[in-house]
């Protein structure tokens, strides 16, 4: 059941994102025309992030190399994530990485090294353990 209503809300959230995409493209001919390079590295900040945020959203194989821990999780639209299918956190997109924050475990976090390369994510977590993520294919 989760699957489905995570894959009908990224349906749902897909031209919201491809319109809010169209108008920052837009603000920033529109900066370039004017030589607002201020406002030219924000838009494209924003949209660099809004396209590691769609790239995201899906499920990802979790593995710790430290203690060999493996999972699947997902990254919804609506910034939940989750562990084998349990709600347990929240995730963001900054400049350099994917942060994960694990509200069940006192506010532990996971940091994943960008860009995406060949569909995988490498990192650390709080305790400074190697982990990475992997995306699912079906």
């Amino acid at each position: 059941m989760t699957a489905e209503r995570d894959k009908a809300l990224a349906a749902a959230a897909e031209p919201i994102y491809r319109r809010y995409q169209t108008d920052l493209e837009e603000l920033l001919r529109r900066a370039t025309e004017a030589d607002d390079f201020a406002m030219i590295l924000r838009i494209k900040k924003e949209l660099k992030s809004i396209s590691t945020k769609a790239e995201m959203v899906g499920a990802w194989n979790f593995i710790n190399h430290t203690d060999g821990v493996k999972a699947v999780v997902e990254f919804n639209p609506d910034n939940t994530f989750l562990w084998n299918g349990k709600k347990v956190g929240t995730w963001e997109v900054n400049e350099k990485q994917v942060v994960i924050t694990h509200h069940n475990r006192g506010g532990h976090q996971d940091y994943y090294n960008l860009p995406v390369r060949d569909g995988k994510l490498d990192g650390t977590n709080t305790p400074n353990q190697k982990i990475s993520i992997t995306r699912k294919t079906e």
